[in-house]
């Protein structure tokens, strides 16, 4: 009996009486309400909840450098992405915001991103309810940002609902039972004019990357031209 009290005692001493400080930043509390890292350093709440679940993190499996990755991230997207983000609700669809002028997007009012950081994307129609009518047949149904991803640091948004009552046509073919459906035409327009923004801006990413790599190159050569003569 006297060991069950004792180790309740530790327990309770541990974790509701010991001190411990945010490695990140520097908030003092209780230990019950924070996380141990991996490597041992201690997250406070607040700063565990500042990353979207859209990130690969699980706190107990990562370094305070992997966290301060995506904190930094997050800070960058709140300070500098945000206080310019100015979507174009033309271009935009459902909850899918994008800013052409600043290449920029956001997915239910969540956190903004850069076009160039996208590595894969798919949007997808699902048909729900299907009404049969005279010269065409209707499909109701919801459109779903079924994933997209963001390479750095990698992020995954997935079967995000980002419109509701989007409205598409049916075909049953004869002796069929088999509906085919056809996307919207709000979403297959959106599609279009979404794909051709990220190949302009991976183009020019692309052009970006090359032309730091020749001045990069030319500065080398310089240096070594520099040293050789002296």
């Amino acid at each position: 009996m006297a060991k069950i009290v004792d180790s309740i005692k530790g327990f309770v001493h541990k974790n509701f009486t010991q001190e411990v400080t945010c490695s990140n930043c520097g908030q003092k509390g209780k230990i019950i309400s924070f996380t141990t890292l991996k490597d041992g350093n201690k997250l406070c709440t607040s700063c565990k909840r500042s990353i979207p679940t859209q990130f690969d993190f699980n706190a107990k499996e990562s370094t305070l450098e992997e966290f301060k990755e995506l904190y930094d991230y997050m800070q960058y997207s709140k300070n500098k992405l945000e206080p310019i983000f100015e979507p174009d609700y033309e271009l935009s669809y459902g909850n899918f915001e994008v800013d052409p002028v600043n290449n920029l997007c956001r997915i239910n009012d969540g956190f903004v991103f850069e076009i160039n950081n996208i590595t894969s994307y798919n949007f997808e129609f699902k048909a729900e309810d299907v009404k049969e009518g005279l010269l065409s047949t209707k499909a109701k149904g919801t459109v779903y940002l079924t994933y997209l991803t963001l390479e750095n640091p990698y992020a995954m948004f997935k079967a995000e609902i980002i419109k509701f009552g989007a409205k598409g046509k049916a075909d049953k073919p004869l002796f069929s039972n088999t509906y085919i459906y056809e996307n919207p035409e709000e979403m297959d327009a959106f599609l279009i004019r979404f794909n051709e923004l990220v190949d302009k801006v991976q183009k020019e990413k692309k052009e970006k990357e090359f032309q730091n790599l020749v001045e990069q190159k030319a500065r080398e050569l310089i240096e070594q031209n520099a040293k050789e003569n002296n």
